[in-house]
């Protein structure tokens, strides 16, 4: 990683119009191993209502969403949602980052800082991510940041038009930084 610094931080309003250019610019990237979506997502009002819905879902304690910012440019996004609170105090991770920031560390610093916040400020036990068996990149992020696979999710999310297998992955709280 550059010496450049990075934040981590709730995404909120402000951000939409980085959201717009970021989704737009990375949309072929990242559709390479996502649903998808809309063409109404790359617009303002797609990510209003992105940002809505995001905002609701925090203030109900079942996702919480982070921009990664260089000198306050959006540079990736990172996903903490289907939290289950009670016995499980389980959630899922989800992350993009934008093309032109990958392979210079930020993905693992980041990940890594999520991780923290997730099982510190959040209290969660266990996170988990899934992946497609071929996305090299997002595998090593995952292994280099301490996750373990324990499975295979046979036919398990509609991505380029079919259902595709996707790698389980999973980091709990007690086995982090081992």
């Amino acid at each position: 990683m550059n010496e450049e610094k990075f934040t981590i931080r709730f995404l909120s309003v402000n951000d939409i119009d980085q959201l717009v250019e970021f989704e737009t610019y990375n949309k072929e990237n990242f559709e390479k191993f996502n649903p998808t979506k809309p063409d109404s997502f790359f617009t303002r009002e797609g990510q209003e209502m992105r940002m809505e819905h995001v905002l609701a879902m925090r203030m109900s304690d079942l996702a919480y969403s982070y921009g990664i910012f260089v000198e306050d440019e959006l540079i990736g996004t990172f996903d903490v949602f289907q939290v289950e609170r009670g016995a499980m105090q389980n959630a899922w991770i989800g992350y993009c980052i934008d093309q032109d920031y990958q392979h210079l560390g930020y993905a693992t610093a980041a990940m890594n800082q999520i991780i923290k916040l997730a099982f510190s400020q959040l209290q969660l036990h266990r996170l988990e991510a899934w992946v497609m068996p071929s996305n090299e990149q997002s595998i090593h992020l995952l292994e280099r940041c301490g996750f373990e696979k324990i499975g295979l999710a046979k036919r398990s999310i509609y991505v380029h038009g079919a259902w595709q297998d996707h790698l389980i992955y999973a980091l709990c709280n007690e086995h982090y930084g081992q």
